[in-house]
């Protein structure tokens, strides 16, 4: 392996530095689509509630952005009864965000860290810019809890 200059050294961090906040993006906003997806399909067709009107099916979304700190998903409902349903405000609580969390967990690392790793293999090979193998389309982070509700 040919030893990096000094300048080529500061350019890939430099890369690296600008590409890992847009993957964290991707990877989050990905892992989130498959939690959502997650809910749509399998907790709110009957398996936890059952479908009235189809209007908190059709609610549930995603945000994935970056903050100073880093970036960060968020997977909820602008519904009302859905966070009374997740919540069990008034009723006996029928989770259906925060068991799809769970339930695809370690698919969600396994996005993000194959963004990582194809972040580090694009910074390392000179091919910023190329797609990471990941679109944009979707999202989720794991961790804590990262279920909101917007209002």
């Amino acid at each position: 392996m040919a030893k990096l200059t000094l300048e080529q050294m500061r350019a890939k961090i430099s890369n690296w530095s600008k590409e890992y906040p847009r993957g964290a993006l991707r990877a989050l906003s990905k892992a989130a689509m498959i939690v959502v997806g997650d809910i749509q399909a399998n907790r709110l067709r009957g398996q936890v509630l059952n479908v009235r009107s189809g209007r908190l099916i059709g609610s549930i979304t995603h945000e994935a952005k970056l903050t100073p700190t880093g970036a960060v998903a968020k997977v909820g409902t602008n519904v009302w009864y859905g966070r009374m349903w997740e919540l069990g405000e008034g009723v006996p609580a029928r989770e259906f965000i925060r068991p799809s969390i769970k339930a695809k967990q370690s698919r969600v690392r396994e996005i993000i860290l194959a963004e990582i790793m194809a972040i580090y293999n694009s910074v390392s090979t000179g091919t910023v810019g190329a797609t990471a193998g990941l679109t944009s389309s979707g999202s989720a982070a794991f961790g804590k809890y990262w279920s909101s509700w917007t209002k």
